[in-house]
């Protein structure tokens, strides 16, 4: 089967995902359309990739019709939307699978994007959590199936621990405070009391900057090594002895890909007790989940059981094999296209404006900006401070997509009056 895969960009943890399902999948043809041009994030993918797509809607539109199956690897991104909405889908058999858990806003399970879609597959069990999947029909609900997203774990299983004196606690991904780390890291890290502590930050994002004046305004340099970005993480892996990953408590992750990749490499993992986490970690077994008031004392804990932390670790590398196979999702993805394959290829249309689409991206979350009430929205986004990222399906990416939107444009300058530079 020719399958179309249509992305905003190839990089972060959905192109490792991307690149691993190419590389594994032996039985399809797949081809990759990046909406998006070519960024030095982008992962190095085997199979044929198109990218700026977004300025050749032509080109892509052949693609679509070349193609039996399109697979959208969709989160709140108004790219996608700017294309399924001002540019109507020539027939085709149409596939979602959602990156993100679809609890918090801005995040969500569109309604209309359930109805336009054949499947509609998400990658975790946490998304049916949401009040967006609880209220959706039965016949809604007939589309969805889940589907773990994996990237290739194998390298990190095989990674060889290092000796070092120092106790080192890692972490990897993207720092950005609005939308995944928890903006309290470098506190919660200054309280953990053990002599010998290195924290090893494998990470860029957009506020790097502030994550390093936080350390350098605690006077705690000499405690942290940040390498910036790491397109391979096993060489760090080996040294760590603690993955310590506190995220926001209405992150929108799910599978999360580094987590998997410490813990296939036995670096023992603590968490805080997030939605998204709960589906990875069985506390005390293969981590330890615990609460931003506890993070620094389990760390501690740890430390001084050295029992605890061989046992932790073997079943953190066991489960990790487990949860992040490749071989599964794969298995899982071909019976998907075999059935899709019984649907017959259809138009999709739906025509909105910017502003209306944004509202309805958010879920049961859109009537917070129904009736334009200011205070309701200035609560909003007060509660929910991924409004205020630069990307991540907020209010700042929909303003930049759609600049003549005269609404966006005002709910723009409300977020601007909350979030002062």
């Amino acid at each position: 089967m020719k399958i179309l895969n249509v992305a905003v960009h190839c990089g972060g943890g959905i192109g490792t995902t991307m690149k691993n399902f190419f590389d594994s999948d032996k039985d399809n043809q797949h081809t990759m359309a990046c909406l998006n041009p070519d960024d030095p994030r982008s992962e190095k993918i085997s199979i044929p990739v198109y990218y700026d797509l977004r300025n050749n809607i032509p080109l892509l539109n052949d693609l679509i019709i070349e193609s039996d199956i399109v697979l959208l690897y969709w989160y709140n991104n108004p790219l996608y939307y700017e294309w399924l909405i001002n540019n109507p889908l020539p027939p085709c058999r149409f596939i979602i699978w959602s990156q993100a858990n679809c609890l918090f806003p801005p995040y969500a399970i569109p309604s209309k994007l359930v109805d336009m879609c054949d499947r509609f597959i998400i990658d975790s069990h946490v998304t049916t959590e949401s009040t967006d999947y609880e209220i959706l029909t039965k016949k809604q609900k007939n589309k969805f199936d889940m589907i773990w997203s994996s990237a290739d774990m194998t390298k990190f299983q095989n990674v060889k621990r290092v000796s070092h004196d120092t106790f080192n606690i890692g972490y990897a991904g993207t720092i950005d405070f609005s939308s995944k780390l928890h903006p309290d890291f470098i506190e919660m890290c200054s309280k953990i009391n053990i002599p010998n502590a290195k924290f090893i930050i494998c990470s860029s994002g957009p506020d790097i900057d502030k994550l390093k004046n936080q350390v350098k305004e605690k006077g705690i340099e000499d405690k942290f090594l940040f390498t910036g970005r790491v397109d391979d993480l096993s060489v760090w892996f080996a040294q760590m002895d603690i993955f310590g990953y506190p995220l926001k408590s209405d992150h929108y992750g799910t599978c999360e890909q580094v987590l998997g990749e410490a813990m296939s490499a036995g670096v023992v993992p603590v968490v805080l007790n997030n939605p998204s986490e709960r589906y990875i970690i069985d506390d005390d077994f293969n981590g330890v989940i615990t609460t931003y008031d506890e993070y620094a004392l389990t760390i501690e804990a740890l430390y001084h059981d050295k029992s605890s932390m061989v046992r932790l670790s073997e079943n953190a590398k066991k489960s990790a094999f487990n949860t992040y196979n490749v071989d599964t999702m794969i298995k899982k993805w071909n019976i998907e296209f075999v059935f899709e394959m019984l649907m017959p290829k259809i138009e999709r249309k739906w025509f909105w404006s910017g502003s209306e689409i944004f509202k309805e991206s958010l879920g049961i979350h859109k009537n917070i900006f129904e009736g334009n009430d200011r205070m309701r929205i200035v609560d909003a986004y007060r509660k929910f401070s991924q409004f205020n990222s630069e990307s991540k399906g907020s209010i700042r990416q929909y303003a930049h997509v759609f600049p003549e939107d005269k609404q966006l444009k005002e709910w723009l300058e409300i977020l601007n009056n909350v979030y002062k530079k």
